[in-house]
């Protein structure tokens, strides 16, 4: 029976941080999976605990800056859609 895992991702450190996971992939026009991210950490816990692990919630924290002037922030919530709808995310937002 595989030990059950969650994940959880905080967002703005994630944002802040691509540069350094880009430099890291050694890749021009390297791009985040999002979706494969539960499935990479069980293949790398499994190998590290040599047992088979499950991430059976993977939980996304983010913020939305709301009355930051002249700021549009359609395309911070179509970003927090898509982690809920196609990666199966929990999505928490925090809005500032």
């Amino acid at each position: 029976m595989p030990i059950k895992a969650m994940v959880f991702i905080d967002g703005s450190w994630f944002y802040h941080s691509r540069q350094i996971l880009f430099d890291l992939k050694e890749e021009s026009g390297f791009e985040i999976d999002y979706k494969r991210i539960p499935l990479l950490i069980e293949d790398w816990l499994s190998e590290c605990i040599n047992t088979e692990v499950d991430v059976s919630r993977t939980c996304y924290f983010g913020t939305l800056p709301v009355n930051k002037p002249s700021y549009n922030p359609a395309k911070q919530r179509t970003f927090y859609q898509f982690l809920q709808q196609d990666c199966g995310f929990d999505v928490e937002i925090l809005e500032m």
